[in-house]
């Protein structure tokens, strides 16, 4: 989508923990946010994957994620 076209995209990570211990786990989440005056398509989210991490299951609320090539990718609209 051409800037300026309406479309005002924002994007924060929180996690649940502080810290977690070897081999404990944590969930974090991704929220997309468009404060502009057009709906926004083809939104597509990418988070690599740190060193020594496992994803377990990555979801959306909207559209679909996956994880490929070392990262997490969802398709949010």
């Amino acid at each position: 989508m051409p800037a300026g076209a309406g479309v005002n995209l924002s994007i924060a990570k929180t996690d649940s923990l502080e810290s977690v211990s070897t081999g404990g786990s944590f969930t974090y989440s991704i929220v997309v946010t468009n404060a502009g005056t057009t709906v926004a398509t083809a939104v597509h989210v990418i988070d690599p994957i740190p060193a020594g991490i496992t994803i377990l299951a990555p979801t959306s609320t909207q559209g679909t994620c996956s994880i490929a090539a070392g990262q997490v990718q969802c398709n949010v609209g």
